[in-house]
């Protein structure tokens, strides 16, 4: 992945379609070189990055909001070809695409359009969500906390199974307020207090930055964060399906 090329114009058309050819080249580019990545461990970054500059992660954004308007079969079809690609790219987009859909489908308000128009703009999305001594994954423990801080919160704790998040330019978070509440905040992964450690040494696909994810005094405004009790909706619409780059 050495030659030059302009990934701009991969982008996807209003009407939810690449132009095939243009997606052939993107996948064939994002394919080279997997092998040696995979038995080097050298992380996907320009794969991902790739990604972001052809703006794929837009997909499923109506284009009233900037994205392409894609069908889900159609973004399925596109997820199952980048598996054949690089496994390890196409499951480090699952996070991505689950917290999309549910921004396509609780557009909620301005905050919100903020964020889509951050994905419209090629933004990834990791997450983090897991904490240790947890029933299952996805269950949190009141360890992550939102704090009240004038009329912000401070966003404290530590998260595991991130996968992607290394790679992401924004990271979902699932915290409880002094009350108990459980709620959620998508914020900038470069924002101050946050630290990114890639730590994955179990199992199953070594690329995909299934890492830790430090949370220390991260200043999170009010508008930031959805509570569970406002309809937040935060759940896995479909993340489950793209265990391994295929959809089940």
């Amino acid at each position: 992945m050495n030659k030059p090329v302009s990934v701009t114009s991969f982008a996807p058309s209003r009407q939810g379609d690449l132009p095939p050819a243009k997606l052939d080249q993107l996948l064939a580019l994002i394919a080279e070189g997997e092998s040696e990545r995979e038995r080097e461990r050298i992380l996907p970054f320009e794969a991902v990055d790739l990604i972001r500059r052809a703006k794929l992660g837009a997909l499923r954004l109506p284009a009233s909001a900037g994205g392409a308007g894609s069908t889900i079969r159609k973004l399925f079809e596109i997820i199952i070809r980048l598996g054949e690609a690089d496994a390890n790219v196409a499951y480090i987009l699952r996070n991505h695409f689950s917290v999309v859909e549910l921004l396509v489908r609780h557009p909620r308000d301005e905050q919100s359009r903020r964020w889509q128009q951050a994905v419209a703009d090629g933004a990834l999305i990791g997450l983090a969500t897991t904490e240790l001594d947890t029933p299952q994954v996805g269950n949190i423990l009141p360890n992550t906390t939102f704090t009240p801080d004038g009329d912000d919160y401070l966003l404290n704790g530590t998260k595991y199974y991130s996968t992607g998040t290394l790679y992401s330019d924004y990271v979902l978070v699932r915290a409880a307020d002094p009350a108990g509440r459980i709620g959620a905040t998508l914020i900038p992964v470069k924002r101050d207090g946050v630290e990114l450690i890639d730590d994955w040494d179990g199992l199953g696909q070594r690329l995909t930055a299934t890492e830790t994810t430090h949370f220390r005094n991260v200043r999170v405004a009010r508008q930031e964060v959805i509570f569970d009790t406002e309809d937040a909706g935060y759940g896995a619409p479909y993340s489950n399906t793209f265990a391994h780059g295929q959809c089940a």
